[in-house]
């Protein structure tokens, strides 16, 4: 069953910082993300403070979570970060547990996308710096 993503990647590449994929991910393979915490994906980026467990909250949740809700993608993430969440089958419960299972392939997906970029750019910028070294050594500047 196919389920809406588009919003949560840009949301991931465009709120998240590396390091924050990186502990969102660790949260969610502990079993800690939820949807009703402090710490859900669109309110993580924003928190002051360390990721919290199912149905904790910190006493600024509300500022924080209303400063990401005001970033690009974040309304529509949420909604697609709870949709996650659906079996689809009419009988059983949304549940968090669905909700990790679905969103931690996302989340590598992001890591490894940066971490292609970031290879790409060490090669291109090695690539430059051996030109310099040829043209530095050409006769053609003598």
């Amino acid at each position: 069953m196919e389920y809406r993503t588009e919003n949560l990647q840009n949301y991931f590449r465009t709120a998240y910082s590396y390091q924050d994929l990186v502990d969102v991910l660790a949260h969610a393979e502990d079993g800690k993300l939820s949807y009703t915490s402090c710490s859900c994906i669109v309110a993580a980026p924003t928190a002051n403070h360390g990721l919290l467990g199912v149905g904790e909250y910190c006493e600024l949740r509300l500022e924080h979570l209303e400063a990401a809700r005001a970033l690009p993608y974040a309304l529509a993430a949420e909604e697609e970060f709870n949709n996650l969440g659906n079996p689809r089958d009419g009988l059983t419960p949304w549940s968090d547990e669905l909700r990790r299972q679905r969103v931690i392939p996302l989340i590598r997906a992001e890591i490894l996308r940066r971490d292609g970029l970031k290879a790409q750019s060490t090669v291109q910028i090695l690539d430059a710096e051996r030109e310099m070294e040829v043209v530095a050594g050409s006769s053609y500047l003598k």
